[in-house]
This record gives structure tokens, C-alpha cells and sequence, in this order.
């Protein structure tokens, strides 16, 4: 090992070091102040209004899809209204969409067997 006087270097440094950055006082408040100025020191951006933002519209604009969704989807019966101004080709449509529906049927636990 080379002792060249380095560790006295290493000596002054750290002593340099302790006189630059006084020990903080224990307090109880010692964290929140900590926090305070480090968020005093980072730099303001127009992108954290944008964000915060952001993360409101997502979820509320997902919603809106959703339920927009839902209304398209949901079946609707024809008024006789819709009837009178539809076409022959929509009557056929409505018709061959009623046949491919599956019917339900419903019946007692005697008829099953």
C-alpha cells in the first residue's frame, strides 16, 4: 500500500466536508421542512397541471365510452312509426334479425321430462 501522505488528503477533505454542511437539529419537523425545500428546488413545468389533468379526463372519458356504449347495444323495439317510414329492405333486416335471435322458452318441470 502506498502511503504517500494521501490519507492525510483524505483527513483534511473530510474535515473541509464537516464545516461546509453543519449536523441538521433533531427536531420533530426535520422531514417536512426536508420536503419543503426540496420541493422548493425543482423546477416549476406547465406539464404538471397537463398531467394532473390527464389523469382526471381518463377515467371520466372511459366512462362516457362506456356508457355511450351500452346505449348503442341496448335493443330498442320498433314503434309502429318506425314501421311506417321504414323501407322493405329494413323490414327485412328487422325480420331476419328477429329469426336469428334464439327464443327462450320457458316451461314447468313436467314438461321437461
Amino acid at each position: 500500500m502506498r502511503d504517500d501522505g494521501s490519507s492525510e488528503r483524505l483527513d483534511r477533505l473530510w474535515e473541509a466536508y464537516r464545516q461546509a454542511t453543519p449536523a441538521p437539529e433533531p427536531s420533530a419537523n426535520f422531514m417536512p421542512h426536508l420536503w419543503a425545500r426540496i420541493d422548493a428546488a425543482r423546477p416549476g413545468s406547465w406539464t404538471v397541471p397537463l398531467a394532473r389533468l390527464a389523469a382526471r379526463l381518463v377515467p371520466l372519458a372511459a366512462a362516457a365510452t362506456l356508457a355511450m356504449g351500452a346505449y348503442i347495444w341496448s335493443p330498442r323495439p320498433m314503434s309502429n312509426a318506425t314501421l311506417a317510414t321504414s323501407g322493405y329492405v329494413d323490414m327485412l333486416a328487422a325480420d331476419l334479425l328477429d329469426d336469428q335471435r334464439p327464443t327462450l322458452f320457458l316451461g314447468t318441470a313436467e314438461e321437461s321430462f
